[in-house]
């Protein structure tokens, strides 16, 4: 099975002018120190085809104490390939977070491409004809987001995974194409919230 990565990262490398292919591992968080040595095994072998590999670990908060660890042991094998650089992901935490991701569901979304109709669009017609746009529901959003966690004891400072904020407009474009809404009230907003997971999730991880 190695020999068939192997060849396949070979294969795409040398399709690039760079001769270089990125991998990019989900869940890196879960790799064990065998794992990483069969990774610099595949590297070596790259190496000697003249191929450069560049990974990129993404995963919990756990990959940094993995990180550490090697540190501490001078794994520098690892580190050197593998752990070079960090940078941690943050979810919403603004109103210009959020003004910004809707702004994308306005615009940024247009499909097919030229044809000027966004998501936004598509699920309330006759508000985007009449100037309406996410984007506006920035602050309103972002304090019904603060209302459902005071409402819930949640007091831990205010970061919505992207997860939960793009099923949260999802849902609620789908149920207000579904009731006919002219444009995404208060109450919707608030269901759609609710309805995204986010909440539980949050208490989830305030008790964890």
């Amino acid at each position: 099975m190695r020999s068939q990565i192997v060849n396949l990262l070979i294969e795409q490398g040398e399709k690039s002018k760079l001769r270089r292919v990125v991998l990019i591992i989900d869940e890196a968080h879960r790799l064990t120190e065998l794992h990483y040595n069969w990774l610099i095994d595949i590297y070596n072998e790259l190496d000697r085809a003249k191929i450069s590999l560049t990974v990129i670990s993404v995963g919990q908060e756990e990959l940094l104490s993995r990180r550490t660890f090697f540190l501490e042991q001078k794994k520098s094998q690892i580190i050197g390939r593998f752990m070079t650089k960090e940078h941690q992901f943050y979810g919403i935490r603004t109103i210009e977070d959020i003004k910004f991701c809707l702004k994308c569901y306005d615009q940024v979304s247009e499909y097919p491409e030229g044809s000027g109709w966004s998501f936004t669009r598509y699920y309330f017609p006759k508000a985007f004809e009449e100037g309406h746009r996410l984007e506006k529901c920035a602050a309103d959003l972002y304090s019904l987001f603060k209302d459902i966690r005071r409402e819930y004891g949640l007091s831990k400072s205010l970061e919505i995974p992207m997860e939960y904020f793009a099923f949260t407009v999802e849902n609620a474009m789908k149920q207000g194409c579904a009731d006919d809404i002219y444009w995404p009230t208060q109450d919707l907003w608030k269901n759609a919230i609710k309805d995204s997971g986010y909440i539980e999730s949050e208490i989830y991880m305030a008790l964890a």
